[in-house]
């Protein structure tokens, strides 16, 4: 049986991110096919548990985010480097080491690059200097690389002259339970009768795009979840818009996460304003939902859901959407496509055998 060690999430039981519940659907669908250890980090699972779900765990005293990632990522391959066969490696942090874990070791790394981090804007010129050193490292060090999103693939084929393979994330792993009228009744909306947008607050998102669009179609309701206190920009969002009365804006509900999910699967569409990065999650598990999805125009995007949706690319754009979606949209069309789309491609069972078989080649 393989051993593979899983480097670079925050660790399992998934409470943290993206990383994070990749890899509690990894173990769950591959625990008894390959022998699993997972690399957690201790600031956030104090109680160190040995195992989970038939995964070993080992503890890495150092944040899995920032500035000690690279360290935490090192750490994590150095212990890895005599007692696996293969190291799955979950973004470019730790590449800095590829190069010395290659002359030391005989294990296979396959990397999972991610988005093309250094591109945000919200890095500084030597952070992005660094994430764009971190992936050059990266792809030209590990044995297999793996893109998450279509258009990741053709960006290092075409810059790097490397060939990757494939494999975005899974979406069906979200539960939704039902609530009374109760819960929405608390943020005075109707099931099928809002759009959502949940993500971080900031430029990059777009989130003051979709929230000058709402403002101008007052007949037309938004929910937006995100961190509002965490940035002078989000609080600065949450000034200027939250006493529009077609608009709600919630806290992340990191506590509430069934009922964030059913607020989810009843919504009538999905706005993401993502403009960076490459297959994101939450954009994923709207597609499995069924959820009319209504993107930023970007490859990314477009390519996440095989062109399937509506486009904008200002708020002139999404104002118009809103205004048409309800006589445009044909619900039937749209879903079956959706539903097709999204058990050929963003299956849990699906991605998990495409990494098996990289792990086993």
């Amino acid at each position: 049986m393989k051993h593979v060690a899983i480097i670079g999430s925050a660790g399992i039981p998934a409470k943290y991110g993206g990383y994070e519940t990749f890899v509690e659907n990894m173990v769950e669908h591959l625990s008894e096919k390959l022998e699993l250890t997972v690399y957690c980090t201790d600031k956030i699972y104090p109680e160190r548990r040995s195992s989970y779900k038939g995964a070993t765990l080992k503890y890495v005293p150092l944040s899995a985010n920032g500035w000690q990632s690279i360290l935490y990522d090192g750490i994590s391959l150095a212990r890895a480097a005599f007692n696996a066969d293969v190291c799955l490696v979950l973004g470019v942090s730790g590449a800095i080491f590829f190069p010395v874990f290659r002359l030391i070791s005989r294990t296979k790394i396959v990397c999972n690059t991610d988005g093309i981090e250094w591109k945000r804007a919200k890095w500084s010129g030597l952070a992005k200097a660094i994430l764009k050193l971190s992936e050059w490292l990266a792809v030209h060090n590990a044995h297999t690389v793996i893109s998450d999103n279509l258009v990741i693939k053709e960006f290092i084929a075409d810059h790097y002259g490397r060939s990757s393979i494939f494999i975005p994330y899974g979406g069906d792993h979200i539960v939704v339970k039902d609530f009374d009228d109760t819960l929405f009744n608390e943020f005075g909306i109707e099931r099928e009768s809002y759009f959502l947008n949940i993500s971080r607050i900031e430029p990059e998102n777009n989130s003051q795009t979709i929230l000058e669009a709402f403002s101008r179609v007052p007949n037309e309701k938004l929910v937006m979840i995100g961190n509002w206190e965490d940035s002078a920009y989000g609080r600065y969002l949450f000034d200027t818009y939250h006493q529009r009365p077609n608009i709600r804006m919630l806290d992340a509900m990191f506590d509430r996460q069934d009922e964030k999910n059913c607020i989810r699967a009843n919504c009538k569409a999905y706005v993401h304003g993502h403009s960076v990065g490459g297959t994101s999650p939450a954009l994923v598990e709207a597609l499995t939902l069924e959820r009319i999805p209504v993107c930023f125009d970007v490859s990314f995007n477009r390519s996440t859901c095989n062109g399937l949706g509506f486009y904008f690319q200002a708020v002139d754009d999404l104002v118009k959407i809103i205004k048409s979606f309800d006589e445009t949209v044909d619900l039937t069309v749209l879903k079956i496509d959706m539903r097709e789309l999204c058990k050929r491609r963003y299956s849990w069972e699906v991605v998990s055998k495409q990494y098996l078989n990289v792990f086993c080649t």
